[in-house]
């Protein structure tokens, strides 16, 4: 996504690369849960919260772009890698 911003791929190829971000970030969060809750990992309900928040966020940004209320800046994509580093690790 950010190499898309940097070389100047319009709106429909980034809003593409942003479907398939959310995507995978959803089937992780998902595969990761299933693997802690299989394991009995004591930190799960918390986790899963915050994988939670993360993808309510993650939405919200995807649907205010398809909307054309928002652009993918370089401000959002460092909230996005920090958020990713910071929240989930």
């Amino acid at each position: 996504l950010h190499q898309s911003v940097i070389s100047g791929e319009d709106k429909s190829m980034q809003s593409v690369i942003l479907d398939d971000l959310i995507d995978y970030t959803v089937e992780h969060f998902a595969t990761e849960e299933k693997m802690f809750k299989g394991t009995g990992y004591p930190g799960y309900e918390n986790h899963k919260e915050v994988h939670d928040d993360l993808t309510r966020q993650a939405v919200n940004i995807q649907n205010e772009f398809r909307n054309d209320n928002a652009t993918i800046s370089f401000d959002l994509l460092d909230f996005l890698n920090e958020a990713l580093k910071q929240k989930h690790f």
